[in-house]
């Protein structure tokens, strides 16, 4: 009986199907490594943002807790509206990047000062109560009653025309401190330690500017409209007993802010900021703070909602017919709850990876089999270089125990002088001499928490209460005396290791020359070996010529 032949298929239909299958594998890799990259890039971006954030606001954060630890130390009765006045206007003094400060009490508003138009305006209760604009009570009319019917601000510096007599005063300045209040009363994490001034953020809020004086020329500089988005940062300042209410807030125009934040972002591109806990809503609801009627910032913080509010993790989102990547993470601290973030359209993604890998993929056809390992492989680690994640500890240790270098220093403690057993200016400042040096030169990592054999210590000298305390620290001394724009070239991160934190400063090479600002004079350093060499002035300008530094 004749043997039936094997039945098989045509050379031709088995190499399709061969190449079919390696083009779905790889396809599928790519997908897979397109999500990772995906991920990945909105993480970067959105970690990027918020520490923007974190140095634009945290020096003026830092300040305004220190000013509500005084109000909540005050005595019953205080401040007076004299009081209140000089606090804000010393606060809005000191402290450029804020648009308004106000002062609330169980009243209502008590003091309040405006930036406008090169100057301020300052609107104060009368110690008398509600009173005409006229000063009829003995008062120099100067002050304000608590509604504001008819009452004058006071110009200060500036030629812009405040909001006229007999007007009500911008709604703003009735409601800021409700806002206030309701911000401070739904945080959920109310310190309970005796200090009471853990911030707290309102909602998106109209502000009341001035509009230009009369016969002013509006293109030449004139100020800004009657009202202007912002939102406030409070503190709930009230007395340790917890009687007499008080608050104070820091007003931040949104655009000015929201700003500086997209500055380095793809234009299609979203700066997300939000504080689910800002005013009366429910906790489970993401009060926009870019609430601009654009309908990606309202799928994506109800989709963030949705997914349970994560704090470290990329989610995706629908919005305009196209699919959306997104990232939040607490502003500051857990007290403030408020989140910053970025939102991504999965075409720009898309665009940018096709864009890294294209000489890959017009190989291709010549290599598939190669080239679809490379996509398998490289679906499973993440695509080459892309990985800008913290060292391993591994590669901590092998970097500490190679000691100092012309890239590498340790500090023993950030602000504690173990000499003197106090903390010191003088111990700050080194620090930062460090890092402009590193800066100026080819750039370095600085080991805060190390002594000079490369052993951690820990941060017990220092005496910081944890990990986001020595983050805002450190963020508020690099803004005061290097400075926000050098931001972008300078990361930092607490580090546990062996169970020891220690501050990990990593510096890139900034692209213009880096100031120290001492407070009594500017100086520029470079690193020599594994030193912080100061210049002088000759020295500066033979560098900047373009001749490197000058020979000993």
């Amino acid at each position: 009986m004749p043997t039936m032949p094997r039945s098989g298929l045509p050379a031709p239909l088995a190499v399709a199907m061969a190449v079919a299958a390696a083009a779905l594998l790889m396809l599928l890799g790519l997908w897979l490594t397109a999500r990772e990259f995906n991920a990945r890039t909105v993480e970067e971006q959105g970690r990027n943002l918020r520490e923007r954030l974190l140095l634009r606001v945290a020096p003026a954060i830092t300040a305004l807790q220190l000013a509500g630890d005084l109000l909540a130390a005050a005595a019953p009765g205080r401040p007076t509206p004299a009081d209140a006045r000089e606090l804000v206007l010393s606060s809005l003094d000191n402290n450029p990047g804020v648009d308004a400060v106000t002062v609330c009490d169980g009243r209502g508003l008590l003091a309040m000062a405006v930036r406008a138009h090169s100057g301020m305006l300052l609107h104060v209760r009368s110690p008398a109560g509600p009173v005409g604009s006229n000063g009829s009570d003995g008062s120099d009319g100067l002050d304000g009653s608590d509604g504001g019917q008819g009452t004058p601000w006071l110009r200060i510096n500036t030629d812009a025309t405040p909001p006229g007599p007999g007007a009500p005063m911008p709604p703003a300045t009735g409601e800021l401190c409700r806002r206030m209040v309701a911000a401070t009363n739904a945080q959920a994490a109310r310190v309970e330690s005796g200090r009471k001034t853990a911030t707290a953020w309102t909602g998106v809020h109209p502000l009341p500017m001035a509009s230009a004086a009369p016969g002013h020329n509006a293109g030449a500089g004139a100020a800004s409209p009657v009202s202007s988005a912002a939102m406030t940062v409070v503190v709930d300042a009230r007395d340790r007993q917890g009687r007499g209410e008080r608050s104070m807030g820091y007003s931040f125009r949104l655009d000015g802010l929201l700003t500086s934040l997209a500055v380095g972002l793809p234009k299609e591109a979203r700066v997300l900021v939000t504080s689910p806990h800002g005013d009366s809503r429910s906790p489970r609801e993401a009060a926009s703070l870019t609430e601009d009627g654009d309908p990606v910032h309202k799928a994506a913080l109800a989709a963030w909602s949705a997914a349970g509010m994560p704090a470290d993790a990329a989610f995706t989102f629908e919005a305009q017919g196209s699919r959306w990547w997104a990232y939040l993470a607490p502003a500051t601290d857990a007290d403030t709850r408020t989140f910053a973030g970025v939102a991504m359209p999965q075409g720009l993604l898309l665009h940018t990876l096709l864009r890294d890998a294209a000489v890959p993929l017009l190989l291709a056809c010549g290599g598939l089999a190669v080239l679809l390992v490379a996509w398998w492989t490289h679906a499973r680690r993440g695509a080459p270089g892309a990985d800008t994640g913290p060292l391993s500890d591994d590669a901590l240790r092998t970097l500490l125990a190679g000691g100092e270098s012309d890239r590498l220093e340790f500090k023993s403690t950030l602000r504690h002088n173990l000499s003197s057993g106090k903390h010191g200016k003088e111990i700050e400042l080194a620090a930062l001499k460090t890092v402009a040096a590193f800066l100026n030169t080819d750039g370095g990592t600085l080991a805060v928490g190390v002594d000079d054999q490369g052993q951690v210590l820990g941060p017990a000298p220092d005496g910081f209460e944890d990990a986001d305390h020595v983050l805002r620290h450190f963020s508020a001394l690099l803004a005061q005396h290097i400075g926000v724009e050098h931001q972008p070239h300078v990361r930092f991160t607490v580090r546990m290791l062996d169970g020891r934190q220690l501050l990990l400063v990593e510096c890139g090479k900034a692209a213009e020359p880096v100031i120290l600002h001492t407070g009594k004079e500017e100086e520029f350093y470079v690193r020599m070996g594994p030193t912080s060499r100061k210049l002088a002035l000759s020295q500066v300008m033979h560098r900047l010529r373009g001749n490197g530094a000058q020979r000993e």
